[in-house]
């Protein structure tokens, strides 16, 4: 019974599946890490939040459903850093550093190699660090974008919002602890 079920599946997807391709592009991004932490009921919530401006690579593994919608796996590997020195003591005034591995499922609507609109849902783990604090956030993602043909070359827009659900290891009973990341990117898609 197991097999005429899985055979069914297979028939069924197969049907609504017509090609896959594979889609890469590079960009420039900013993760935009949220921190807060309160570690006595008494105190306002202390909120850090951490730039980073990097690079990303964009992998996309697309399933074509008809003409004008695709099903797609992608992965954004991002990695960034900045820092700046003051131009009259020469002295460094911050840095940041960070890095992201999200991987989603996403829904393209029109050809994915066109115009198109993005949505995608999927899981992000980042660490950043700089001079005003640090953190990670481990949790589900939520993107949105779009790809728009400009002198016949195909650039794109991404937004995402990543929702922290880890903890740092230092939590007490009393801790509360919010840790989001917003990133905004821009991206030349190769084919």
């Amino acid at each position: 019974m197991k097999k005429i079920i899985l055979a069914l599946l297979c028939l069924t997807f197969t049907g609504l599946i017509k090609a896959q391709d594979y889609y890469h592009a590079l960009g420039i991004q900013a993760n935009i890490g949220l921190f807060a932490a309160q570690v006595n009921p008494l105190d306002d919530l202390e909120k850090e939040p951490v730039i980073v401006p990097g690079l990303f690579y964009k992998a996309t593994l697309a399933f074509e459903i008809n003409r004008d919608m695709n099903f797609a796996v992608s992965a954004y590997p991002f990695i960034g850093m900045s820092g700046s020195i003051n131009s009259q003591s020469g002295a460094s005034e911050g840095t940041s550093i960070g890095a992201e591995f999200p991987l989603l499922a996403e829904l393209y609507f029109g050809d994915i190699e066109q115009n198109c609109f993005f949505v995608g849902v999927g899981f992000s783990a980042s660490v950043m660090a700089s001079t005003y604090g640090s953190g990670s956030t481990v949790g589900p993602q939520f993107d949105l974008g779009g790809q728009f043909e400009i002198k016949e070359k195909i650039i794109g827009l991404r937004a995402a919002f990543t929702l922290g659900l880890n903890t740092p290891g230092f939590a007490s009973t009393y801790t509360k602890y919010k840790n989001n990341q917003v990133s905004v990117g821009l991206y030349y898609l190769f084919g």
